[in-house]
């Protein structure tokens, strides 16, 4: 009379001790020499999809390795234990928690069969605050933000003139190096720069008036009026300031009259 093969059903599933499921099906087939193999697959606990690539490895009950594999494209891994005994299997993915399975009692040439359920880990990421600002569309026209990101001068966009609080339109250049402001007639201020008045060293020339342009347009300082006088800081939307000779201003704006810088104005 033959001898029918024993099946052996694993307990229903429960967490493992890492809170994750490991669904077990024991099949006790006929001795297959004196190998005991543990094989199954690999599969993510929420999509159901196999998980290639996996390491899948047999512990003992002294916890040392005494097997390895890596899990193929259906999920699918063979492990072989040197020896009957008892043995856990530990699955580590990236990006999954890690799994440990229930001891197994592994017989003579038993073959067993698991499925491995791991369950994903969120990716957490740092919180990161980003500010937006948006950019004025007439400035953008007229290359403002475009001079300001490559540009060596000084600029106020709309954002920081706001901030600053302006009483009158130059005290916005007040800190701004090489640049000074001269009361005229009481009524406001002119800014102005040195420029060299020989190769001598040391020999400054004071007074040297900036260049103003407001809204694209020249306006010249030199008949009586004040930088406050041409605009108010109220209706003051940025500002672009060159001290060196207008160094770094568009070049339709630099020229002999240029010398002692250019302050560019641009209203709301």
């Amino acid at each position: 009379m033959s001898r029918r093969p024993k099946t052996v059903v694993a307990p229903a599933p429960r967490r493992t001790k890492l809170g994750l499921v490991v669904t077990a099906l024991l099949l006790a087939l006929p001795a297959e020499g004196h190998t005991q193999t543990v094989f199954g697959h690999v599969l993510d606990s929420l999509s159901g999809r196999a998980l290639p690539s996996a390491a899948v490895i047999l512990l003992d009950s002294a916890g040392q390795t005494r097997g390895y594999a890596l899990s193929d494209s259906t999920g699918r891994f063979v492990l072989k234990a040197p020896r009957a005994g008892r043995y856990q299997v530990y699955v580590d993915q990236m990006s999954y928690r890690a799994l440990v399975s229930d001891t197994l009692e592994l017989g003579k040439g038993a073959r067993t069969e698991l499925l491995l359920r791991v369950a994903p880990v969120p990716v957490e990421l740092d919180p990161m605050a980003v500010t937006v600002r948006r950019e004025d569309a007439r400035l953008r026209k007229v290359g403002f933000y475009k001079r300001k990101r490559f540009s060596m001068g000084y600029f106020f966009d709309p954002e920081r003139v706001r901030d600053e609080h302006p009483f009158v339109t130059t005290d916005l250049l007040r800190q701004l190096p090489g640049v000074y402001l001269v009361m005229q007639g009481g009524t406001g201020y002119l800014p102005q720069t040195r420029m060299l008045a020989s190769l001598r060293p040391g020999s400054w020339q004071s007074g040297c008036t900036m260049k103003v342009v407001v809204d694209g347009v020249d306006f010249p300082l030199d008949m009586g009026f004040t930088l406050d006088d041409v605009v108010a800081a109220q209706d003051v939307l940025a500002v672009e300031v060159y001290p060196h000779h207008g160094m770094g201003a568009p070049v339709q704006y630099r020229g002999l009259d240029s010398r002692c810088g250019i302050v560019m104005i641009w209203t709301k």
